[in-house]
């Protein structure tokens, strides 16, 4: 399919973004169209907030408006919340990110001659940090209710080296990520890193010259209380249209529930329309029925919360 060109085909809206999370966001427009022709909310305020760069540094979007002086009582994110089926969870908590470089050097020399080194080549260490750090790294953090999974830690989502063939490159760069739970900060999480790196160097014949560099922003994991009112208004309404209670848990990924949380504001991290394994994903698709579930959701759990 046309990523950018919105098509229905199998039961399905085809297209980018239609599950991260255009789909949540036409949903919820639903919603408040269907409360106001209904004369709702009858006390308080619905408010909707469509923010930018919740995939970039996150300091541009929700975050911006927070500090412009927006101050809610309770919100829910409306990213894909279904990890093996559609509205499967219903997240009180979300993990967080903690981004972070590993830069390897070397010597940047001919390829022919580097079975004469006696030390690995950038490309070399770095695969070797790669491939090892998953397997030493310790972040001394216990799993707990809803973060059964605990941290997770990815390597490198990204990895840049080369200069032209033949040529073994100085420098060898690997991007990745710690995705954290609660009590998890950045810091901590740059030293069980650094810990690591040293562990690695240490097993290993040859000196390795990695660096590491931990990116500025942080996002925290975010956790709320399971009777609060926001859950309860999405479970009861979850279970009217559903036929079904989602289960309590935890959104693997990073949101910005954080930026409220940390505030002592009440946000659900996500729940919302379609799976999460199909979001940042080739054919990207969000069922119709999990699009007319949410609006029906949405609008109830308002009415339940302010009518």
């Amino acid at each position: 399919f046309d990523p950018l060109g919105p098509r229905v085909e199998d039961g399905s809206l085809h297209g980018l973004g239609a599950v991260d999370m255009k789909g949540a966001l036409a949903a919820m427009l639903h919603a408040a169209a269907a409360l106001r022709s209904a004369g709702l909310p009858r006390r308080g305020e619905l408010l909707l907030a469509f923010t930018a760069d919740e995939e970039a540094s996150g300091t541009l979007g929700l975050a911006a408006l927070v500090d412009a002086g927006l101050q809610p009582d309770l919100a829910v994110i409306g990213e894909p919340s279904g990890l093996s089926a559609s509205f499967d969870t219903l997240p009180v908590g979300s993990r967080g990110f903690v981004g972070f470089t590993l830069r390897a050097r070397g010597p940047r020399i001919h390829s022919a001659l580097t079975d004469r080194l006696r030390r690995p080549t950038a490309i070399a260490a770095l695969a070797r940090v790669i491939d090892r750090l998953p397997g030493v790294i310790d972040f001394g953090v216990e799993p707990t209710f809803p973060f059964g999974d605990g941290p997770t830690l990815n390597p490198a989502t990204e990895i840049r080296a080369g200069v032209a063939p033949g040529i073994d490159p100085g420098v060898a760069i690997a991007v990745g990520d710690v995705r954290t739970v609660p009590g998890m900060t950045r810091d901590r999480v740059a030293a069980a890193l650094r810990a690591a790196l040293d562990r690695i160097s240490a097993d290993t014949d040859a000196y390795l010259d990695v660096e590491l560099e931990t990116d500025p922003e942080d996002w925290p994991a975010s956790m709320i209380a399971a009777d609060s009112p926001i859950v309860r208004a999405l479970d009861h309404a979850a279970s009217r249209v559903l036929g079904r209670r989602p289960g309590l848990g935890a959104f693997p990924g990073a949101s910005e529930a954080h930026v409220l949380t940390s505030r002592r504001i009440d946000c659900v991290p996500a729940f919302g329309p379609g799976l999460l394994q199909a979001a940042h994903a080739p054919g990207e698709r969000v069922p119709i029925a999990d699009l007319s579930a949410a609006a029906a959701i949405y609008a109830l759990a308002v009415t339940e919360l302010l009518g």
